[in-house]
């Protein structure tokens, strides 16, 4: 063009400007000394410029205002193609960050009198947020994983001191000074399996596995859980049962739990001195709102400060002195009652106590399957070898030789295997005479559901009884009795093995 009109000219900076306002990004131009020439609409927004005089100042001077950033910390951006990540705070005072990428290109002319650079501004807030999600995400299932591979390796060892400490204990029956030494211990096992049952649970709230669950028992079994604990010390424990219905639908571990962890809550903050009343009533089904079963935890401790009534349910949140509490055991109170569609609610005050209220929706039961269910929970076993043949697969040393020693002692002769490629062996040998096979669910070379699965497919008719550390298991115990593997959950001691033998044993 060898003519340009004024006109021309000036139609040619409005298209310009036109341009440079329309594009996505925010851009700061600058002369080759970093004067500011120019800046759009966008630039000034992002970088909280609007209604300022930004012409003739030093790019790197208005850019260290804004991020609040030493001019060496700006020396990136005075190399040509060079970016940078930024992290501002929103001048609107709601103290939101926001992260800006900046880099720099140069400006190019054909005429030497023309040059500088510009610098393109773009908000990356979303990205910059949802990569640090992703990558709390993957933080997380790596958590997650290895909560549970800790649990088993744990619970592993666990179960073999729980068989012992049991086995003692009973062998002390006679001597009540010593027998209250190893009730110390299995108390202390016990605590220990809490904690890990809370820390898995909370890595990975399982899904419930649902099905008729006697109130009475529940409750009950939940107290008896807690006075086994190293932590229950001197805590006298009152229950009141006044639901009218015996029978709700719900996962019995999971409920367990949830009133383990409230009992464990009243028990710490009363110092393990005090009265917590266990307590329970059936509210009738009104208008807009099914039946509920209401279960209600109240200690005589010391309260919760209004200030933080509003986080006791968050992760982490404790109000108890340092390694005195996890701040665990609230949380899986709430998404337990929240997985079977109920609530729970607290009432506290400094040095009065407190109390928590759980609603669980109930469901009517029918009077035969009440029953049923009731005298399934409450049925009696004797346990008597008489000779039988038992498979036992366990890789855990000390589990194995105390399991022998359980079996031996009540009548039963034992094939003894490690790992699946042995018990294949053994089972190809004598399995006309096997008449039990009791198995870790997770074994060096495989696993042991999936074997008890082939041996089913020989022999239908056998019978089989699984275990694991593995809290995960119990989120999929569905699936094992649906193939009609039984399962005990380690650690167990001798009463609670002997009992899940007889149970397999007896089962149709």
């Amino acid at each position: 063009m060898s003519h340009v009109s004024f006109e021309e000219a000036d139609q040619l900076r409005e298209f310009l400007f036109a341009v440079i306002e329309s594009l996505p990004s925010g851009m700061v131009f600058a002369d080759r000394a970093g004067m500011v020439l120019a800046m759009n609409q966008k630039a000034r927004t992002m970088l909280g410029l609007v209604g300022s005089s930004v012409q003739h100042r030093s790019s790197w001077e208005l850019l260290g205002q804004v991020l609040q950033v030493e001019r060496s910390e700006l020396a990136v951006l005075q190399v040509p193609g060079s970016r940078m990540l930024c992290e501002v705070k929103r001048r609107d005072g709601n103290g939101e960050k926001r992260y800006l990428a900046i880099a720099r290109n140069e400006l190019r002319s054909p005429f030497l009198q023309v040059g500088g650079f510009f610098l393109s501004v773009e908000d990356v807030t979303y990205l910059a947020l949802a990569e640090a999600q992703l990558d709390r995400q993957r933080r997380f299932g790596a958590m997650q994983e290895m909560a549970v591979r800790m649990s088993q390796e744990l619970k592993n060892p666990l179960g073999g001191l729980e068989l012992f400490a049991s086995l003692l204990n009973r062998e002390l029956s006679d001597d009540p000074d010593n027998q209250r030494i190893t009730a110390r211990m299995l108390g202390a096992i016990h605590t220990m399996d809490h904690l890990l049952n809370n820390y898995v649970t909370f890595a990975s709230l399982p899904k419930p596995q649902l099905g008729w669950v006697h109130v009475r028992e529940w409750l009950e079994d939940a107290v008896a859980q807690v006075r086994q604990l190293d932590k229950a010390g001197g805590a006298v424990f009152s229950c009141q049962y006044a639901h009218e219905r015996e029978m709700i639908v719900g996962d019995g571990e999971l409920l367990r739990q949830l009133v383990s962890n409230l009992l464990v809550n009243a028990v710490e903050s009363m110092a393990g001195a005090g009265e917590v009343t266990l307590a329970s009533r059936s509210l009738a089904r009104e208008e807009g709102r099914p039946a509920f079963l209401e279960v209600r935890v109240a200690d005589q401790g010391c309260g919760i400060a209004d200030q933080d009534r509003q986080r006791i349910f968050d992760p982490f949140f404790s109000t108890k002195p340092e390694g005195k509490g996890t701040g665990l055991g609230l949380s899986i109170v709430y998404g337990i009652a929240k997985q079977h569609g109920g609530w729970v609610n607290v009432y506290s005050e400094l040095g009065q106590g407190t109390i928590f209220n759980i609603y669980l929706p109930q469901t009517t039961a029918t009077a035969e399957e009440g029953q049923t269910a009731i005298a399934a929970d409450r049925k009696t076993v004797s346990l008597a070898g008489n000779n039988r043949l038992v498979l036992l697969i366990e890789d855990e040393k000390d589990v194995r030789e105390i399991a022998i020693n359980i079996l031996h002692n009540k009548g039963f002769r034992v094939l003894t295997a490690d790992n699946i490629e042995t018990a294949r062996a053994l089972f190809a040998q004598q399995k006309e005479h096997i008449h039990l096979v009791f198995s870790d669910v997770a074994l060096p070379d495989g696993n042991g559901a999936s074997l008890a699965r082939e041996f089913l497919k020989e022999i239908p008719e056998l019978k089989i009884l699984m275990t694991s550390g593995y809290p995960d298991h119990r989120a999929r115990r569905g699936d094992i009795r649906d193939q009609k593997l039984h399962f005990i959950q380690k650690p167990y001691g001798v009463t609670e093995l002997e009992i899940a033998i007889a149970e397999t044993l007896d089962a149709p």
